[in-house]
């Protein structure tokens, strides 16, 4: 396995504990892991893949809250009648 190829997959796994955890890119490990990806050009593509990630996490919330409020306003309506 080539070196590139191990880089980019400690960053995969960086990444993915940096999405469990949900904090922000602060500590000196993930400082180091952002300048390696920048350095193998992967930072790129995985600013793409959190943006699309990003997007269709708010959207599902998005999703969620017309579902409640239809509901609600379905309850309110048979209250009504």
């Amino acid at each position: 396995m080539s070196r590139s190829k191990l880089v980019s997959r400690r960053d995969e796994i960086d990444f993915l504990d940096w999405r469990r955890s949900r904090s922000s890119f602060t500590s000196s490990r993930q400082i180091v892991t952002i300048s390696s990806m920048v350095n193998s050009g992967s930072l790129r593509s995985l600013m793409i893949f959190q943006s699309h990630t990003l997007r269709n996490e708010i959207s599902c919330q998005l999703n969620d809250c017309r579902y409640e409020h239809r509901t609600i306003d379905d309850r309110l309506e048979r209250q009504r009648s």
